[in-house]
């Protein structure tokens, strides 16, 4: 499937990235990506290896210092990932203006981290979101200076949040159902049924869906949780449910939890326990209004006014049309066309 920068580089923009999750790989200009290892000063020779072109990070930390890995969700991370930013604007960017316009995107990531351990609400949450607020005024201004403010600009998140109340794990009561075999330590062994967490949503797959025993024990568990009004669970769609709403296409069920109901994968302790593991948490039903994300434009011929049911499956067709791209495969649609 053709990426937003794929498809803007093929319509004759310079593409560059920073830290943006999903972009190792990317064809794209100039990529800094987002990459996952050990937190390690080995990250940065890990990311320089697959960025575009090769050899992008070490040239960039010469400047700024070391490049945020993905794993470093703090404050001083997304600063280092502003300054990577600003440096790929005037150093990769700015430089080719006069021939071809530019595409860029970057990616910052405290505010959800401090929201995840403080509350969504919590003074620590606030400050990170005010130090991005910073960070991208900044960021917009440079691109302002450098395309003499003929620019368009692009806020989005992916995902709210909203505050945690309680921890649930339906592991506990797949394993008292026999379907979940531990060892001493409390390694998991083996399984039939297994829940995988997703924030305030979890995927319940059968290991084996032929098995019709595992399938009626755990049909039998699913009707305790939907029966029981103290289990925090809100809805339980089977898997034809959860696929006709957009989500795990292999999922025999999927648990959607009440408001604060956080679900875990815990195979040990109680159900349910009110000694949090986050403070706050997304993937909660997409019909609670916490968890609608934010999505700003602006930029030449864009008037003022909001805009109403916009999905992040949106975000990619509209830019691309900005840009005169073609995303044949696009599952959104383009707001402005």
């Amino acid at each position: 499937m053709k990426t937003l920068w794929e498809a803007a580089k093929e319509a004759g923009y310079c593409c560059a990235s920073v830290a943006f999750p999903t972009s190792v790989g990317a064809k794209g200009d100039y990529i800094a990506p987002e990459y996952w290892w050990d937190g390690s000063e080995l990250d940065s020779a890990f990311i320089d290896a697959v960025a575009q072109p090769q050899g992008l990070i070490s040239e960039m930390e010469k400047d700024i210092g070391r490049y945020a890995g993905g794993l470093d969700l703090s404050d001083e991370g997304d600063q280092q990932r502003g300054k990577a930013a600003v440096w790929m604007l005037k150093n990769k960017l700015e430089p080719v203006i006069e021939e071809k316009p530019f595409f860029m995107s970057a990616y910052f990531a405290s505010f959800d981290e401090s929201a995840h351990q403080h509350g969504v609400y919590s003074r620590e949450a606030a400050a990170s979101l005010e130090k991005i607020d910073r960070m991208l005024g900044g960021l917009f201004a440079e691109a302002k200076r450098i395309t003499g403010d003929n620019v368009y600009i692009c806020v989005v998140s992916d995902h709210g949040s909203l505050d945690n109340t309680h921890n649930i794990s339906p592991n506990v009561l797949l394993k008292e159902a026999g379907l979940i075999e531990t060892d001493e330590n409390g390694k998991v062994t083996d399984w039939k049924a297994f829940s995988q967490r997703a924030g305030g949503t979890a995927e319940i797959r059968l290991k084996d869906s032929g098995d019709n025993q595992a399938a009626q024990a755990l049909a039998g568990v699913m009707k305790r949780l939907l029966e029981d009004e103290n289990s925090g669970i809100l809805e339980i769609l089977t898997g034809e449910e959860a696929r006709a709403r957009g989500g795990f296409p292999q999922a025999a069920y999927v648990l959607v939890s009440k408001k604060g109901y956080e679900l875990r994968d815990d195979t040990e302790g109680e159900y349910c326990r009110t000694r949090l593991t986050q403070k706050a948490q997304h993937g909660y039903s997409e019909e609670f209004p916490e968890m609608r994300a934010s999505f700003m434009l602006a930029g030449p011929g864009i008037s003022k006014g909001n805009i109403e049911g916009v999905r992040l499956i949106d975000v990619a067709p509209t830019l691309a049309g900005l840009m005169g791209a073609v995303l044949e495969t696009a599952e959104g649609k383009n707001l402005l066309g």
